[in-house]
């Protein structure tokens, strides 16, 4: 099912920037006086699709497994993540008879053919709203030593697909964002 209309744009368009006052850490810091660069970034948000499967699980609960595909752009439009592409295999649970939704996913965050950076979310919540953490657990190229993390927020249509497709359904497109906020990275 591919889902694609001017009004759902416009509302993701309206949740970024909703979700954009969610974050409150400072732009940046100033490196420390041995090798190490650590860096406070105020947000990074990403607009994407997910491809998947619903499955039964449960009576009343559907387990969702796919990825979540996308672009990485930072507030301020500088550093070296803004335009990463983003990659995330996720495994969302969804509970239709408490109205509740957890995740988890493992990322790559691909700023050039060398440059890499792993990660990996977990979150809960209400469908359409999940809250949580990220963490960074390494890298390649440049990033060899990032480690860090942060707020993760995302939204998404899974829920309504969930609602309106049932169990052992194949999500052939479905839009979202997410938002990590009062991101701190650490290099060495």
């Amino acid at each position: 099912m591919k889902i694609t209309s001017m009004p759902l744009l416009a509302g993701m368009l309206a949740a970024t920037m909703t979700l954009s006052a969610w974050a409150e850490a400072p732009a940046a810091d100033a490196a420390p006086a041995d090798s190490t660069v650590q860096q406070v970034r105020d947000k990074f948000f990403s607009t994407w699709e997910a491809h998947g499967n619903f499955y039964a699980v449960e009576p009343q609960k559907l387990l969702f497994q796919g990825s979540f595909e996308g672009m990485m752009f930072t507030e301020d439009g500088g550093g070296l993540m803004d335009g990463a592409d983003i990659v995330c295999a996720v495994t969302q649970e969804f509970d239709l008879t408490s109205n509740a939704t957890q995740a988890v996913g493992k990322c790559s965050i691909d700023v050039s053919d060398e440059d890499t950076i792993y990660a990996r979310f977990d979150c809960e919540g209400q469908p359409g709203m999940c809250d949580g953490q990220f963490t960074i657990v390494g890298g390649t190229g440049v990033f060899e030593n990032i480690s860090g993390g942060g707020n993760y927020r995302s939204r998404t249509q899974l829920a309504e697909l969930a609602a309106k497709l049932g169990s052992n359904a194949v999500v052939g497109s479905a839009e979202g964002i997410a938002v990590w906020s009062s991101v701190k990275t650490c290099l060495k």
